[in-house]
C-alpha cells in the first residue's frame, strides 16, 4: 500500500497515526464532508426549534398581562421568561456561543456581517 496521506492525532495520553492511501483518503474526505453537513443541518434544526420555544415564550410573557389573578401572572411571567432563556440558549443567541452558532456562519457566507 503506496501511502499518500498521514494523519496524526494527539489526545490524553494518546498518539493516534493514521495512513491512508489514495482512494482511502477520498473516502475519509467524502465522509468527513457528509458528517459535517449533517452536523450544521442538525444545528439549524435546533437553532428554529429554539426560535420558535423563544416566541412562544414571549407571547405567553405579553398574554400574561391579561390573569386576574397574582398568583397566575407570576406564573405565566416566570414560564414565559424561562422559554425565552431556554429559546435563546437552544437558539446560540448568548455572548460566548460564536462559535457554535450556524445563523451566523450562513450570514457570514453571504457577506451580511463581518
Amino acid at each position: 500500500m503506496k501511502s499518500v496521506y498521514c494523519e496524526i492525532a494527539r489526545g490524553e495520553g494518546c498518539t493516534k497515526i493514521s495512513l491512508y492511501s489514495e482512494a482511502e483518503y477520498k473516502r475519509e474526505l467524502r465522509r468527513r464532508e457528509r458528517r459535517e453537513k449533517i452536523r450544521r443541518r442538525r444545528t439549524h434544526v435546533r437553532e428554529v426549534a429554539g426560535a420558535l420555544i423563544g416566541l412562544a415564550g414571549f407571547m405567553m410573557l405579553v398574554c400574561a398581562g391579561g390573569a386576574y389573578e397574582v398568583g397566575t401572572l407570576v406564573a405565566l411571567g416566570a414560564t414565559g421568561l424561562g422559554l425565552m432563556v431556554l429559546g435563546g440558549w437552544m437558539g446560540h443567541a448568548f455572548y460566548g456561543q460564536e462559535d457554535k452558532a450556524e445563523w451566523m456562519r450562513r450570514m457570514r457566507e453571504r457577506g451580511e456581517i463581518e
